[in-house]
């Protein structure tokens, strides 16, 4: 026959089936065995694709971000590289030319940031010699302040000063030349006289400082303008010192005033006046050179004395020099006036001195009075508000 033979399981021809040879089936056990593998190899291959492929990717990524910062961090140097990046550079660069300052003018000169409220500063002071104050009172042996007042004292022991004799001077500095007061013993102008001690008179007054003043009552015609009252016209030959309520002083020969409406002119805008004198200092604040001839030649020479110096607006000073003692010969009118010169003083005036020259303060003699004599009045340095002068000059404007 020319067509394939077809047997059965028995050897015989079958008709039904092919004729090839016939393959063997694998085992169960082979099966399940490359159903295992090729799910292993599918599971494979998909853990590939997705995650070792892609974490390969950003790796690389990463990698090249990595390089590309280094090179922005890291430019190539330049011939001139501190002028093309200043802000880069950590060490001071030289001083750019005017070329280079018109070109960067934000990273030579960049704007501060405003401040806050808490980092400004307070407003400074506007008074000339405002440092010196406090705002709350400060009282030391030798000194005091607050924020109208400041004082300071200095004691020269016999040879130290710029005489022989011993010597105190306080320097005053006052914001309001209010401070810088008088008072009349029995508080109250009395021109027969009256007499206290000094140390009973600042208690009453409200003194920090005092000295005795020109002794009034014993000056007749003498000119007595106190706390910007005026008592009594000048009318003796005494020079007058006035202090005005701008805080300047001005020293007038009383004998060239001819009359009580000249003395109104002078007087106006007057805080104080003294007159005993003389005045001891010219214009160049030189002692002037016929100083004894102005005085009775007793009173020129070496006794206790008492001056009042002045500086400039608001800035004062009190001298007083011991003497008729053991260890204290006074001073010459002449060495009086050297004193003020020392300080630096522009003008200075002589008050009363002998056994009324006196200092104390805080509440204590602080000079080596000859005598205890009792004083008609004084000068004092207190603080305005709630002080004795205030009160009389609002009990006479009321």
């Amino acid at each position: 026959m020319g067509g394939q033979r077809r047997y059965d399981k028995a050897g015989d021809i079958n008709p039904m089936v092919p004729e090839k040879k016939q393959q063997k089936k694998l085992p169960v056990w082979a099966l399940v065995l490359i159903d295992v593998l090729a799910t292993c190899l599918a599971l494979a291959l998909f853990a590939l694709l997705q995650f070792v492929l892609p974490r390969a990717q950003d790796l690389q990524r990463a990698e090249e971000t990595a390089s590309l910062r280094t090179t922005i961090a890291t430019p190539s140097p330049a011939p001139k590289a501190e002028e093309a990046l200043p802000a880069q550079t950590a060490a001071p660069s030289p001083s750019p030319t005017p070329e280079a300052k018109e070109a960067l003018p934000a990273q030579t000169a960049a704007p501060s940031p405003s401040p806050t409220p808490e980092a400004e500063e307070e407003p400074a002071d506007d008074w000339k010699f405002g440092e010196l104050t406090t705002e709350q009172t400060v009282i030391t042996e030798t000194s005091y302040s607050s924020h109208d007042i400041y004082l300071s004292i200095s004691s020269y022991a016999p040879g130290e000063g710029v005489i022989e004799s011993p010597y105190t001077v306080a320097d005053i500095y006052v914001r309001d030349v209010r401070c810088l007061q008088s008072y009349f013993a029995g508080a109250a102008f009395i021109p027969t006289g009256h007499g206290e001690n000094i140390l009973d008179m600042m208690a009453a007054s409200g003194a920090i400082l005092a000295s005795n003043g020109d002794y009034y009552s014993m000056q007749l015609g003498s000119g007595v303008l106190r706390n910007g009252v005026l008592y009594r016209y000048p009318s003796a030959d005494f020079d007058v010192f006035v202090l005005y309520e701008d805080g300047s002083v001005k020293i007038y020969p009383s004998k060239a005033i001819a009359s009580h409406t000249e003395w109104d002119s002078i007087f106006e805008g007057a805080w104080q006046a003294w007159s005993f004198g003389p005045s001891l200092l010219d214009e160049d604040g030189v002692p002037y050179s016929d100083l004894r001839a102005k005085l009775f030649s007793v009173m020129a020479n070496r006794n206790p004395r008492t001056g009042l110096g002045y500086f400039e607006p608001g800035h004062y000073c009190l001298v007083v020099v011991d003497g008729r003692s053991e260890t204290a010969a006074g001073a010459t009118i002449e060495e009086l006036a050297s004193i003020f010169e020392s300080l630096g003083c522009a003008q200075a005036y002589n008050l009363d001195g002998g056994g009324s020259s006196v200092m104390a303060f805080h509440g204590e003699v602080i000079t080596s009075q000859s005598i205890d004599r009792k004083l008609p009045d004084i000068i004092l340095v207190a603080e305005y508000e709630g002080s004795f002068a205030q009160k009389e000059i609002q009990s006479l404007e009321g």
